[in-house]
């Protein structure tokens, strides 16, 4: 057996590694004092981007920054030495009785700190870790670095009955002794504080660790020890009052992100390098030189200069300017469509950024197709490098598979993905409900998640008001966030003014100060008028979905333009889809809804986008979808949709047809229509899409309104039932008036929610307790984690809204060898209660754990129910 001494020094590593110490191995390939040398050059870079922002963020939570500067790199370089175990060697020769490390790492580590008594000159106080909060939040972060803690953890009978497990004691402290030089100063961004010393780079001052560490007396330690220390820390998290819980979630999961983050870099160096090494017998020490090209770590500051150079970063409107001044971390900003407020969000983010508060921001969306469509244009529009913006909802892995083609890296989607559940970018866009689904444990890297939400700044785009169930949980969240001094900011055009007041009334009782921003408050021309609206005589389909004449007339004229048809049920938007087909066989129309394919939705998508472009603005690559598609490269379409066009869908329609919504969601669906215009009639309008000639002289935009019958409170669906103001597509069809404007659709809405339910939950506020730091598991919580929606105990969105995912029996191959692989490419999520209603074509596969929907499909409409 060697040791690759002259690789670790090739790479800027420490050739740390004596001959004593080749006898115990983190890896089958490489030592303990290497894995653990190269984690701990991991934080050293990590802190130097991000120390200053984690220590503001520990003191705000209540803790001692300087105890976390110490304990952090200690955790960060301990969290492996479990694997000095005898039986975990024996693992690594055999490949058999792999044991839980991490459980004896904190044993080591409960005994390392045992009767500490501070630092030699006294600057930091005696460390228990058993009774110290910094401390005890280190010992869980150990503990917790494999897998996510529960109320069952480490205690089953196995590990009861594990037996003694030796190791040696000799060379684990021999590898604690040489902690405090492997560590060095640390510099960059930290704060400085004064009683745990970091001399700045060069300054030749000592790095004496201020933490008198014990040397480790014991030999051996059992599986009872390992348990009964494990329900220690138990008892002393369910010991912490109510009011404290939630803080000390947050210090414990910083540290436990910042231990996996170190944990999972240096292990990831290992992989690379074990593909190039040559001789089996080699083995590493430290990989991690001073020149190491990280995957997991970003710098913040640098990521957001692509930003500063783009078009919205370098010349920022007055909306964009205000929020880039900084100083106020608690924002609500009410601004219409197309007025620049992602940009604005951006600049809100960096400027948070630059005064040292944040490393990372979290964009939330109401739905998956404006999450993806928001992912692109980051790169697309805000200058944002791919490498730096991470995505994820349910149906992430087809996003990334578009991105995968341009990564050189083998494996980068499976890290990618993995990254990207717990906000590891620094710009990251999810759904919302993945947000709130990471303040419980509804999946495994939920608490990492929390301690990445931590350090960011979470960015609210649009928010449903009409779905108090969901409304409810998004409340409590902003509570949290709150009590927690997370920087947020609430963007909507149509947030309602009882809900602006209430949150600023709770903000002050919270001690948070929100701004509250305005558009009309902007400098600028008279009030844009983009669009006036029509109301129709009659409801847009009437019994078993036929569809009106009066639609069918209005599409007939104006084939020469884009025009939307905006339904609020995926079966009345395939029933008017595969009529207007039928009676316009030429045109091009596209159906768009959630019952579709990954693959038919993707290619979807990125038709809409590009039919809605002008046509010397495609590429080669649109016009070839087109085509492909049986579709003609003109300018003229008719989308016809579900209310995922509400929005974040940059696309401008000249006309647009629309059924009765509530008021807030049909404005969402109007910034769709003459997007950025100025005045409704072309000839009046100054905006670029009136200044050619492909639309007639005499051209009005126009949203033209249908009814609904509002005795039938099906037909009403989704905007009827459970959490639901009965009246509210009735009272939204007398409130609105015929021209649209900011001003005039918030005094809408205004009237609409003259008062905001309760923005609290205290079910789940109960449930995030309890899931502090052990409670529940995420199959309880949440269910199968390959299903879209939660079906456990925690859940974001009413059942009656529901999906199941099924295969069509058409797609099915003769032997299926690869049932999740099948799900992800023909999975189709379709309605639970349309599924029973079809009892008869559902078969379920329970060995393949598949739903089989046997009735038609295709890729035009989706199913035929």
């Amino acid at each position: 057996m060697s040791v690759n001494l002259p690789e670790a020094e090739r790479n800027g590593g420490r050739a740390m590694v004596d001959a004593i110490e080749t006898l115990l191995r983190a890896k089958p390939r490489q030592t303990l004092a290497g894995h653990l040398a190269d984690s701990l050059a991991v934080f050293r870079r990590l802190w130097e981007l991000d120390g200053a922002v984690l220590q503001r963020r520990v003191v705000e939570l209540g803790f001692d920054p300087d105890l976390f500067a110490c304990l952090a790199p200690l955790a960060v370089y301990t969290h492996d030495l479990g694997k000095a175990l005898d039986r975990w060697q024996q693992y690594l020769d055999t490949g058999r009785g792999q044991i839980s490390h991490a459980v004896f790492s904190a044993l080591m580590l409960r005994d390392i700190l045992a009767g500490n008594e501070g630092g030699g000159t006294g600057r930091l106080p005696k460390v228990d870790p058993l009774l110290n909060d910094e401390a005890t939040a280190m010992l869980l972060a150990v503990l917790a670095h494999h897998q996510m803690l529960h109320d069952g953890a480490f205690q089953g009978e196995q590990m009861q009955a594990a037996g003694t497990k030796p190791y040696p004691a000799g060379m684990v402290n021999s590898l604690l002794g040489k902690f405090p030089a492997a560590l060095g100063p640390l510099h960059g961004q930290s704060m400085n504080t004064s009683r745990c010393n970091r001399p700045s780079a060069g300054s030749g001052t000592s790095t004496a660790f201020p933490l008198s560490l014990r040397p480790l007396q014991a030999s051996q330690y059992t599986g009872s020890q390992a348990a009964a220390l494990v329900e220690q820390l138990r008892r002393r998290v369910a010991g912490l009052p109510p009011e404290r819980l939630l803080p000390f979630k947050a210090l414990y999961t910083l540290l436990l992100a910042l231990v996996r983050l170190c944990d999972n870099e240096a292990s990831r160096h290992y992989h690379r390098w074990i593909k190039g090494a040559g001789r089996a017998e080699v083995i590493a020490g430290p990989l991690v030189g001073v020149d190491a090209r990280y995957r997991f770590l970003h710098n913040a500051a640098e990521s957001f200069a692509g930003f500063r150079q783009s078009p919205a970063g370098r010349s920022p409107n007055p909306l964009q300017q205000r929020l880039s001044r900084g100083g106020r971390p608690y924002v609500i900003l009410q601004a219409g469509c197309g007025t620049g407020k992602t940009a604005a969000a951006l600049h809100f983010a960096d400027s948070l950024v630059r005064e040292g508060k944040i490393n990372r921001v979290i964009f939330t969306l109401p739905t998956q197709f404006t999450t993806s469509s928001m992912y692109w244009d980051f790169s697309e529009k805000y200058g944002l490098a791919r490498q730096d913006t991470g995505i994820y909802h349910s149906e992430v892995e087809a996003v990334l598979r578009a991105v995968e083609q341009e990564q050189e890296d083998e494996g980068w989607l499976a890290e990618e993905k993995f990254a990207n559940a717990f906000f590891n970018k620094p710009v990251n866009v999810c759904t919302v409900d993945h947000l709130l689904y990471s303040l419980l444990h509804c999946y495994r890297y939920a608490d990492r998640a929390f301690g990445h939400i931590m350090t960011a700044a979470v960015i609210f785009d649009e928010i449903h008001y009409y779905d108090s169930f969901t409304l409810r949980k998004i409340g409590q969240c902003l509570e949290i966030l709150r009590g927690l001094k997370v920087p947020h900011l609430i963007m909507s055009a149509t947030i309602p003014r009882a809900m602006v007041d209430y949150l600023v009334q709770e903000g002050r009782l919270d001690g948070v100060d929100y701004l509250f921003i305005r558009q009309e408050e902007n400098p600028g021309d008279k009030e844009d008028e983009p669009y006036v609206i029509k109301k129709a005589a009659g409801s847009m389909t009437g019994p078993g979905n036929r569809v009106s004449v009066e639609l069918l007339d209005l599409l007939e004229q104006h084939l020469n333009l884009r025009q939307m048809v905006v339904v609020n049920q995926v079966e009345r938007a395939k029933a008017v889809a595969r009529t207007i087909r039928e009676r316009l066989p030429w045109v091009n129309v596209i159906c768009y809804h959630s019952e579709f394919t990954r693959q038919h939705r993707s290619a979807k998508e990125k038709i809409i986008r590009a039919l809605f472009k002008p046509v010397h603005d495609r590429s080669v690559e649109e016009k070839k979808l087109i085509h492909d598609w049986g579709l003609a490269d003109t300018g003229e379409v008719i989308l016809v949709s579900t209310q995922v066009c509400e929005l974040s869908l940059d696309i401008s329609a000249d006309l647009m047809y629309s059924e009765i919504a509530p008021l807030d969601a049909l404005v969402q669906r109007g910034g769709r229509l003459h997007r950025r215009g100025k005045r409704p009639e072309r000839r009046a309008c100054r905006c670029a899409a009136c200044a050619g000639e492909r639309l007639p002289d005499d051209h009005v935009y126009t949203l033209h309104l249908f009814p609904l019958d509002w005795r039938d409170t099906g037909v009403q669906m989704p905007y009827s039932g459970p959490g639901m103001d009965r009246d509210i597509l009735k009272r939204s069809w007398e409130l609105i008036g015929d021209i649209y404007s900011f001003t005039r659709a918030a005094g809408w809405v205004d009237r609409l929610y003259p008062r905001v339910p309760l923005l609290r939950d205290d079910e789940m506020l109960g449930m995030i307790r309890e899931d502090a730091v052990f409670g529940r598991r995420p199959r309880e919580r949440y269910g199968n984690e390959e299903d879209e929606q939660s079906s456990g105990s925690f859940r974001v969105r009413h059942s009656s809204h529901l999906t199941m995912t099924v295969v069509p029996a058409g797609m099915l191959p003769a032997v299926v060898a690869d049932p999740v692989a099948l799900l992800q490419k023909h999975g189709v999520r379709v309605g639970r209660n349309k599924v029973l209603h079809r009892r008869d074509a559902w078969e379920v596969w329970d060995d393949q754990g598949i739903n089989v929907l046997h009735l038609p499909y295709d890729r035009e409409t989706g199913f035929v129910f």
